[in-house]
């Protein structure tokens, strides 16, 4: 993180005193009361604290941190698919399965900063495994690593295609997709089914004006959205999918980036006294 801070300030030619703030993204649950802590079995690597404190004391300036989902449903709100809609969840999809709620135009974090966690919502109780130790979590059947799993399942039934006899990641999954690879597609279309379930109680629950599906599949476009807003359409209240409109991330990979840098944005509007330290200092002296 303090290679990247360096190299975003050598990119654009800045000194430290050009700094107001600094927001950091992290794949874990933050506690906005604590976010000195975080999960040991998730990020196992920073040992329990985000250490974030050497930041602070490098570039004098403040350092927030937020959940990485939490981070892509507050970008979307200020410059992507999420800007004109007061209401909607931001779902993103990779190893695990995170999402963001923005309600009345303000992302809502919980009372322990932890709301949105989709990895673990029950989907088949007779199903796979998962890390928590419960089964047929949705994490076990639509994150990065259970398609790639998928696909090492259903290659004997697909020998012609370009993913078998490989080592595929997500990426060569989405493209193998997008190529029509039957394999792929089926996978895919699995994924969707999955996913139909978990949106469909989402909408049941809250009825958002606006759904945005980020991270992994979301480059596929229609190819994901389509089937999905047709499942929804049978499966959900009509009262419900008709006030909800589905889309995939207008900011892409770089969505949770731009979501931690206006965090930092944010914040430094919400203490006015960061911005009239670094903005306006010959005011004040």
């Amino acid at each position: 993180i303090n290679e990247l801070c360096n190299e975003a300030l050598t990119l654009h030619n800045l000194n430290y005193d050009k700094l107001l703030s600094i927001g950091v993204s992290v794949p874990s649950p933050v506690d906005p009361i604590h976010p000195e802590y975080l999960s040991e079995s998730i990020i196992p690597g920073w040992h329990g604290k985000s250490g974030l404190e050497r930041l602070r004391e490098k570039y004098c300036v403040p350092v927030y941190l937020d959940n990485d989902a939490n981070l892509g449903a507050l970008a979307e709100n200020w410059w992507g698919a999420g800007r004109d809609a007061n209401d909607f969840i931001y779902i993103k999809i990779s190893n695990g399965i995170g999402a963001g709620y923005v309600f009345d135009g303000k992302l809502y974090r919980g009372s322990k900063g932890i709301a949105g966690e989709l990895s673990h919502m029950p989907i088949d109780p007779n199903g796979r495994l998962c890390g928590c130790g419960l089964r047929g979590c949705l994490a076990t059947v639509i994150s990065a690593w259970a398609l790639i799993e998928r696909v090492k399942t259903l290659a004997a039934l697909y020998p012609n295609s370009s993913l078998v006899n490989r080592s595929s990641s997500i990426i060569d999954i989405e493209n193998a997709a997008l190529d029509r690879d039957p394999l792929a597609i089926q996978v895919v279309s699995e994924a969707t089914n999955y996913l139909t379930t978990a949106i469909t109680s989402l909408l049941n629950l809250i009825i958002p004006e606006l759904i945005i599906i980020c991270g992994s599949l979301s480059r596929l476009g229609e190819l994901v959205v389509k089937p999905i807003r047709e499942k929804l359409e049978v499966s959900a209240l009509v009262s419900t999918i008709s006030k909800t409109q589905l889309k995939t991330s207008e900011l892409g990979s770089k969505g949770i980036a731009i979501g931690a840098a206006t965090l930092a944005i944010e914040q430094a509007f919400i203490d006015p006294k960061i911005l009239r330290k670094n903005i306006f200092p010959a005011v004040i002296n």
